[in-house]
């Protein structure tokens, strides 16, 4: 399929569960430049479309000419970055309290809360374990988790004393 930069920029903006007014905030361009870089009446400035491969951890190349692949690939803590930014800016006053609870804590008691977590997950049916590994991907299709791929999110067990 061979898609338009307006087709890629709605499908960035639709996967990311941003109001245009948010991603416009996001890349701070104006809500109705947004949407005529949607329509296709407009091409965005190098600027624009830096800040949206910045904002947003796609390709540029991807972005402009539908080539290569749409994600880029992050470190663990580039990701971990990401993701917290991008908590705070756009979330729930939950997510951003979850946030808040989770950098407040000391290593023994986020040792301890990833150990419940953990448990948590390996007692989740297996079709919501997949439910969640695909919320969690590029468009990724639900499929099982290897062990690799669990013991890459989830932290190992806590063995040390409380």
């Amino acid at each position: 399929m061979n898609s338009t930069f307006s087709e890629r920029l709605i499908e960035i903006i639709e996967d990311s569960g941003l109001k245009k007014t948010e991603f416009a905030e996001r890349i701070n361009v104006s809500q109705p430049h947004v949407s005529r870089m949607c329509s296709g009446e407009t091409q965005p400035s190098n600027r624009t479309v830096k800040a949206i491969c910045k904002e947003f951890n796609v390709s540029e190349e991807w972005l402009l000419y539908g080539k290569g692949r749409r994600k880029l690939t992050l470190s663990r803590d580039q990701e971990i970055k990401q993701l917290v930014e991008n908590a705070m800016t756009g979330s729930s006053d939950f997510k951003k309290a979850v946030i808040r609870m989770i950098c407040s804590r000391s290593e023994q008691e986020l040792k301890l809360l990833a150990d419940m977590l953990r448990e948590i997950y390996e007692n989740l049916p297996e079709e919501e374990k997949n439910t969640a590994a695909a919320r969690s991907g590029d468009r990724m299709e639900a499929a099982e988790l290897t062990k690799e791929e669990e013991d890459a999110v989830l932290p190992p067990p806590y063995t040390g004393d409380i």
